[in-house]
């Protein structure tokens, strides 16, 4: 999507009510609450996260162990690679 486009959305009343009642807590429209928001979870880093195949059902486990984000960083982990 680029700069300009429209996007629209069905809201239920009582989704409606929750949106004004944001935008008048912050003194905004409605589009700047959930603008507000989207902006404050993508900050946080609060991203559902769809898990599938061996960790599907299991997502208590995500983030409950220790250890490397990112095997790249362990500089063990390409040890022997190739030989």
């Amino acid at each position: 999507m680029s700069g300009g486009e429209t996007f629209g959305m069905r809201l239920a009343p009582h989704e409606r009510q929750q949106i004004e009642r944001l935008a008048a807590a912050l003194g905004s429209s409605m589009k700047g609450a959930i603008m507000e928001a989207v902006a404050r979870m993508l900050e946080t880093e609060r991203l559902p996260v769809k898990l599938s195949g061996r960790l599907q059902g299991r997502e208590d486990l995500v983030g409950s162990f220790e250890g490397p984000t990112d095997l790249s960083t362990d500089p063990r982990y390409l040890e022997g690679y190739g030989k």
